[in-house]
């Protein structure tokens, strides 16, 4: 069997976009490690209240039952 696209993408491509996104991964992770480590000040509160628990359970359930008995 022959690969699918052996014909139309030159290798380096593959290996181009490969890197690519292997370098976006070590960086966000880099990113993300050094964010935690960093002392900041405690989160501003938020503004907002909290969405009611019992609409949340309403709205995670009712479409996972069907509108008819099977």
């Amino acid at each position: 069997m022959r690969p699918l696209l052996e014909d139309r993408w030159a290798h380096g491509v593959v290996l181009l976009t490969a890197s690519v996104l292997l370098d976006f991964a070590v960086f966000y992770f880099v990113a993300t490690v050094w964010r935690q480590t960093q002392e900041d000040e405690a989160p501003p509160r938020p503004q907002l209240r909290r969405v009611p628990t019992w609409t949340l359970i309403v709205a995670n359930t009712a479409p996972a039952s069907p509108p008819w008995p099977p």
